[in-house]
């Protein structure tokens, strides 16, 4: 038997499948026209990311000074500072960095989070005024950060805020002062010698949060020589996503 197709109904059918087509295309237009915004900063968002050195920018000794009643107190000092980076395609706004936690080694070789520290904001370095919040950061224009520093041992009691005799440490044993936005009275802000994890969140209005660890070893040796320092008396590791990753021997 042979069947026979007539043509209104290849006519029809061609008409309904282009009806169809149209819809889904006008469909598709409105979507994009209604989301276009939302779209295109998904698209072109900033994305930050952090890292640190053990060497100049971002690890330095610096000559510093303080502002103490009746005079300025003087002493050598190493700065360590991380780069933060844009590495999206559109500038972020109002970023900081936030310090979360701080995870201590054991003797046994674990991370246990330190409860009486108190998560703060770090502070931005080379501003006259000091400042949490970095107002624009362009791609791919990288700003430092201050995270710590470390005071000369043998002036470190003639600095206001510099010192804590809790911590039992001589004038030859050096501390690690976090440059956080305030200091809590409790020192939590001084570290002494010891193997730390610091869980640094970039933030921005416009973009993701980003958690980053940062591995410091504070051997608790001062050295006059920059080089021997960032080798002998204190060690980095690059940031990673993780808490548990081993530091670097």
């Amino acid at each position: 038997m042979q069947v026979t197709i007539e043509q209104g109904s290849n006519a029809e059918w061609a008409t309904a499948i282009g009806t169809i087509a149209l819809a889904v295309m006008t469909f598709l237009a409105v979507l994009a026209a209604v989301f276009q915004d939302r779209i295109r900063s998904w698209i072109w968002r900033p994305k930050l990311d952090l890292r640190i050195l053990p060497q100049p920018p971002d690890c330095l000794k610096i000559p510093a000074a303080w502002p103490t009643p009746g005079t300025v107190s003087q002493a050598d000092s190493y700065y360590l500072r991380a780069q933060v980076e844009n590495t999206g395609h559109r500038a972020a706004e109002m970023v900081e960095v936030y310090l979360g936690e701080i995870l201590e080694q054991t003797p046994s070789g674990d991370f246990v989070r330190q409860q009486t520290f108190l998560p703060l904001n770090l502070l931005w370095a080379n501003f006259r005024e000091p400042t949490m919040f970095l107002d624009h950061l362009s791609p791919h224009v990288p700003k430092h950060c201050d995270v710590a520093h470390i005071i000369d041992p043998a002036a470190r009691t003639s600095i206001p805020g510099e010192d804590n005799p809790g911590l039992g440490l001589t004038s030859q044993q050096t501390a690690l002062s976090l440059d956080l936005v305030v200091k809590p009275n409790t020192f939590s802000y001084l570290l002494p010698p010891g193997t730390y994890r610091l869980k640094l969140v970039l933030g921005a209005a416009n973009a993701r949060p980003v958690a980053k660890y940062v591995k410091i070893a504070l051997t608790g040796q001062w050295f006059d020589d920059q080089e021997q320092m960032l080798r002998d008396g204190l060690r980095i590791g690059p940031p990673s996503d993780s808490e548990v990753e081993p530091i670097a021997p």
